[in-house]
């Protein structure tokens, strides 16, 4: 399992939030496909397979979103928060949030928690971190 460490508002792994579309091709390569989530978006985000880079109208890093099983654990202050159990995220990542359809945030840090509609499994499906006052769709 590879780590990435989690510097709330600032960085995952050797992604750093506010880094632009160019120096994030340099860091990870092109391998990945171009994604537009809903119509309404004005921006894009890239698929590398395992994970989801999601940027600014400026082609900025806002955010990278991280999916279970895709063999990255994240790490804050050295404790794994993802992949993680719905009904320990509250023990493990104090002072987060949660509502009726199972997303969990913690706005400060930018940390987002989400379920895919339908499923009843016990892990979260994704992880998303971003920059200061980030919240990607």
């Amino acid at each position: 399992m590879e780590t990435w460490e989690l510097r709330p508002n600032v960085s995952v792994g050797s992604v750093v939030f506010g880094m632009d579309r160019a120096e994030v091709h340099a860091l990870l390569g092109v391998d990945y496909e171009e994604l537009k989530k809903t119509e309404w978006r004005k921006t894009t985000e890239e698929d590398y397979h395992r994970f989801h880079v999601i940027y600014t109208s400026d082609d900025l890093v806002e955010a990278v979103r991280l999916f279970h099983g895709e063999g990255i654990e994240i790490t804050l202050d050295g404790v794994v928060i993802f992949p993680m159990k719905r009904d320990m995220v509250k023990e493990v990542v104090p002072g987060i949030k949660s509502d009726e359809y199972d997303l969990f945030w913690d706005e400060e840090r930018s940390i987002v928690y989400g379920q895919y509609a339908g499923e009843e499994d016990e892990m979260f499906d994704f992880i998303m971190v971003g920059m200061k006052g980030c919240w990607p769709s």
